[in-house]
């Protein structure tokens, strides 16, 4: 469990014995501590955890709007029979309809660090609260099996997934007109892609998303491809867009290209109305590179933004992240 706050983060790690972790950062300082909850407390915990709002709640029931009202994400991930439930709540508001459950928890993790706990050192104890996934291997007694150890052995792996292969991942973030829109899109290695457009107004919490998918012909590919291999796409350092700028407009793209041996990402963006530093007046725009981007706007435009597909029913965003399949 961890909660991010504007000046602090905190997580903590239980296991099913009791046995605790707990991180709070505070701007440059770091609390680490453990310890082991008494019987009553873990109990407790169990019981919170079991509640049937949170034992019910899925990703999809939770509203995740482009525009926070505050800086209080709660991220939560409990061991269920079989799975792992991780949620995902970006703001207090997203937390008002499922209170019954949530509240309490988070009055949890603030009561932990009251616990008698032994106090460790930062360095080698930092850990952001994530179970140990490393399989280790323990010296076992000789009389065991060779079959109890494979069978152990299986139970304790587990199976990733494997990526399906992609060509490109765009993410175009817009923000003008009282209102914030996302586009993302991934087109992979065989031609089909997946498309997400997002738009949120300045106060209100009402989202509306369009999601599409369709598959474009081997010319298509190809040409996007030859695009996406010029030598100065290729050649574009990473840069971070800059940060807290007063700006009337700014799109910011961000690409994700693999490459040989690397993955490439790349960050191009245009503000409008920018004020300029030490100066009267205003420059009225500034970018670091927007047209690198022109011919791949234009390959968006012909080979996707005017192919009038209708959008999907009942389709579950996933922010155009790579899919993955079993092995």
């Amino acid at each position: 469990m961890e909660r991010h706050l504007r000046d602090t983060d905190v997580c903590a790690l239980v296991r099913g014995d009791g046995q605790y972790h707990v991180e709070r950062l505070a701007g440059e300082k770091a609390d680490i501590f453990e310890g082991v909850l008494a019987l009553a407390d873990l109990q407790k915990l169990e019981r919170l955890l079991g509640a049937d709002e949170l034992f019910q709640l899925t990703q999809e029931k939770i509203v995740m709007p482009m525009i926070t009202v505050d800086n209080d994400k709660l991220l939560l991930s409990v061991l269920r029979p079989g799975y792992w439930q991780n949620l995902t709540l970006p703001d207090s508001e997203s937390r008002k309809p499922f209170q019954q459950s949530l509240v309490p928890l988070v009055k949890w993790l603030e009561e932990m660090e009251k616990q008698k706990h032994v106090r460790l050192t930062e360095e080698g104890a930092r850990n952001n609260c994530l179970p140990p996934g490393k399989i280790e291997l323990k010296t076992r007694n000789r009389s065991a099996s060779v079959t109890s150890t494979s069978t152990e052995t299986e139970a304790t792996a587990t199976k990733q997934p494997v990526l399906i292969s992609y060509a490109l991942r765009a993410v175009i973030n817009r923000l003008g007109n009282q209102q914030i829109e996302r586009t993302c899109m991934i087109v992979y290695s065989a031609g089909r892609y997946h498309l997400e457009r997002k738009r949120q107004r300045f106060g209100s919490r009402d989202v509306k998303i369009q999601i599409f998918e369709d598959s474009i012909s081997d010319t298509q590919l190809q040409l996007l491809r030859e695009i996406l291999d010029t030598p100065t796409l290729r050649n574009k350092p990473y840069e971070e867009p800059p940060a807290r700028i007063p700006v009337d407009g700014a799109q910011v793209t961000s690409l994700t290209i693999p490459r040989a041996g690397h993955i490439q990402k790349v960050n191009i963006w245009e503000y409008l109305n920018v004020p300029r530093l030490g100066s009267i007046g205003t420059l009225k725009r500034a970018d670091n590179g927007a047209n690198l981007l022109k011919p791949l706007n234009k390959w968006l435009t012909s080979n996707i933004q005017e192919s009038k597909i209708s959008p999907l029913q009942a389709a579950v965003p996933s922010d155009c992240e790579p899919s993955g399949s079993s092995p």
